[in-house]
């Protein structure tokens, strides 16, 4: 299921909140490499159109975050699992915090495995551990609140190969920049800042393709 990414610059995350139904009527106008549908934003699980999705199915990226992991709403293990096997099941990739995807045997090749760490700055060898745990993830994406020795830590990780870093608060700049070095993933906002230190997808948009004059 490995989606062949082969891009020279980043790649483009544009984050939009998914509070209900309507929400999904426009997502293809915004602009990114990948949409990504944050679930965790409305109550309850917003039916998906699946097969509307799949009309654009290699430009999204579904997550459903929990409250540990910088959601904003809790659901239950056995509600994220189901949505998780039907993501699968229907080709749309999906974002899984890698202690559920142990947890509950969730599969991952070809999709993004994430850490948050959002009120500490973890050891290097601590994120390395969980990033050869998942060798055949599309891409482990690690974020780190923004604390003393927080960018040491995430330039290291980018050794690791295919691996997307991101300070959580921070300066935008600094998300680019790290993008520049070697973080497969750049994550910006479409219609709100949804984590700290992003930018909208639109000027990201704009300074990645000055920066890098093609596709």
């Amino acid at each position: 299921m490995a989606r062949g990414w082969k891009f020279l610059r980043p790649k483009i995350v544009c984050s939009i909140p998914i509070r209900s139904a309507e929400d999904l009527l426009d997502i293809a106008s915004f602009e990114g490499d990948l949409i990504e549908l944050r679930l965790d934003f409305a109550d309850d699980i917003v039916p998906l159109p699946f097969e509307e999705l799949k009309k654009n199915k290699e430009r999204l990226l579904v997550t459903l975050r929990d409250t540990e992991e910088g959601g904003v709403h809790g659901f239950s293990p056995e509600l994220k699992v189901k949505l998780l096997s039907t993501l699968r099941e229907q080709g749309l990739m999906y974002d899984v915090e890698a202690k559920f995807a142990m947890r509950y045997g969730i599969p991952t090749e070809g999709e993004v495995v994430s850490v948050h760490y959002l009120d500490r700055v973890p050891r290097v060898e601590e994120v390395a551990e969980y990033i050869r745990l998942f060798p055949r993830a599309e891409v482990f994406k690690v974020a780190v609140v923004a604390k003393e020795g927080y960018l040491r830590v995430l330039t290291r990780l980018l050794e690791y190969g295919k691996v997307a870093v991101m300070p959580l608060g921070g300066s935008p700049e600094e998300r680019i920049g790290l993008g520049l070095i070697g973080s497969q993933l750049v994550y910006g906002y479409g219609r709100e800042p949804i984590a700290a230190g992003q930018m909208s997808c639109s000027r990201l948009r704009n300074i990645m393709h000055a920066i890098f004059p093609f596709k």
